[in-house]
């Protein structure tokens, strides 16, 4: 004969844990991933389609193109012999970058523009520099300083 077997019953601490309830506020990773319902209040219209135009109305032709605005300002920036001497400084032309800049220099003196004449003056330091003349370098560095703090 065969015996019955008889269920075997387990405490309630060996059972599976019940899932855990998501807090207040809080969505499920299944919730999470079910995309959002897309539904209007009842006061939004639906979007507008554009009408189209009229096929009757003869093709534009495109306007021609003037030439770009240039304000004095910017005329006068590019005329600059700073501006013209940093140009010739990034090409290696050192000669000709240490002449703008002792123009530039003279413009802005005349002009009585102690920040124009610092700007000079740490350039012709950074030129210097580049040439490897230290003592120049430092001379021009000790100028601005004495001028910014003026």
């Amino acid at each position: 004969m065969q015996e019955e077997q008889e269920p075997i019953q387990t405490n309630a601490s060996e059972q599976e844990p019940a899932p855990a309830e998501p807090r207040p506020g809080k969505k499920s990773k299944a919730d999470r991933k079910k995309p959002a319902a897309t539904s209007r209040p009842e006061t939004e219209q639906p979007p507008v389609e554009p009408e189209s135009e009229p096929k009757d109305k003869p093709e534009l032709e495109p306007a021609p193109v003037s030439p770009p605005i240039v304000s004095d300002k910017q005329t006068s920036t590019a005329r600059d012999p700073f501006e013209q001497g940093i140009q010739c400084l990034l090409r290696g032309a050192y000669a000709e970058a240490e002449n703008l800049y002792a123009q530039a220099l003279t413009l802005r003196q005349k002009a009585g523009d102690r920040a124009g004449q610092v700007q000079v003056l740490e350039q012709l330091g950074h030129l210097a520099s580049m040439r490897g003349e230290t003592q120049s370098a430092q001379e021009y560095y000790r100028q601005a300083s004495v001028l910014r703090r003026a």
